[in-house]
């Protein structure tokens, strides 16, 4: 049975995200959830590459948790109040996860590749969420684009600002 595009985004992010250690555990609950095969799961997966992917979520879970074994060990803080957000900073986490994982992708297997540059797509994503693009970089991007007419920029922000407000 064919999934429409939705179910399948759902299956994906569910078999990505999946708590079971074994393949075999995740088909056989997504299988039942989904309503359809343990082969059909089993493609979808193989064709998607889901596997590399959680691979690469995996790598980027155990990044993250050295850095925040390191933090405490050297602050001597209780790992609870370094996650609580005092002692970590959220920017300089992705920074680093963004980093190790961009380093990975060039000595990956051909597989982990997509899964990597997908994982390291959405640490960018994140990284935008916590630190939103200033107006000075906002300008150096618009100054940017190959003919650039500031008059009509203006035109548009002014005309988006009265059909906001």
């Amino acid at each position: 049975m064919a999934l429409d595009e939705l179910a399948q985004a759902r299956l994906r992010q569910a078999y990505i995200t999946a708590s079971e250690t074994t393949q075999k555990a995740i088909v056989r609950r997504l299988a039942s959830e989904f309503g359809i095969s343990e082969p059909t799961v089993r493609r979808y997966a193989k064709s998607g590459e889901w596997d590399a992917i959680r691979s690469a979520a995996d790598h980027l879970e155990g990044v993250v948790a050295k850095e925040v074994k390191a933090r405490v060990k050297a602050t001597s803080v209780k790992p609870e109040m370094a996650v609580g957000g005092e002692i970590l900073d959220t920017s300089e986490m992705l920074s680093l996860a963004i980093h190790d994982l961009y380093g990975s992708i060039s000595v990956a297997q051909t597989k982990s590749k997509e899964g990597a540059a997908s994982s390291l797509a959405r640490l960018i994503e994140l990284y935008r969420k916590f630190n939103p693009i200033t107006i000075d970089e906002l300008v150096d991007l618009a100054l940017s684009i190959p003919g650039f007419d500031p008059v009509a920029f203006a035109r548009r922000l002014r005309e988006r600002i009265e059909k906001a407000g």
